[in-house]
């Protein structure tokens, strides 16, 4: 179990990282300026699985979902990505979990204002009885990414 932990989380990093050199680059333009490998500042990346509860009605559903996008509006946050798993192609993936958010922050004072905010606050009074189980990564990430050329026009 632990060997399969550690291969989830190295590809959970790998990813990860990838998703940071987009979100650090404002514009297309910008990105198509900036060289295809280049050195980040470390960032810190808040990264949660959340495993929901089996019945749940489609309008449940909906307000977790809802309630997850309202976690953009944290002005200490620098990038938000939500999502579902996808089909895994390898057996070492684990796509056993309902969504997924991985939320960017410059700073330790940054990720702990968005922990404090009121938005976070809410989305755990309204949501924590939806889900059966929650994973939590959060990590320092200081790295030479080497973003492929077709993905520095993602907006």
């Amino acid at each position: 179990m632990n060997t399969k932990r550690c291969q989830l989380a190295a590809l959970i990093a790998a990813i990860l990282m990838s998703f940071s050199a987009l979100s650090c680059r404002s514009s297309p333009h910008e990105a198509a300026s900036q060289p295809a490998t280049a050195a980040h500042s470390p960032i810190i990346i808040h990264q949660v699985f959340f495993w929901l509860k089996p019945g749940l009605t489609p309008a449940q559903l909906a307000l977790f979902r809802q309630r997850l996008e309202t976690l953009a509006e944290i002005p200490s946050s620098h990038g938000i990505h939500i999502g579902t798993p996808i089909q895994p192609l390898s057996p070492v993936v684990d796509a056993s979990y309902s969504f997924s958010i991985c939320c960017l922050f410059h700073d330790q004072a940054e990720y702990d204002a968005y922990d404090k905010h009121p938005l976070h606050a809410e989305f755990l009074a309204d949501c924590k009885s939806l889900w059966e189980r929650v994973v939590v990564y959060d990590f320092v990430a200081k790295t030479l990414i080497k973003t492929p050329p077709a993905l520095t026009s993602i907006r």
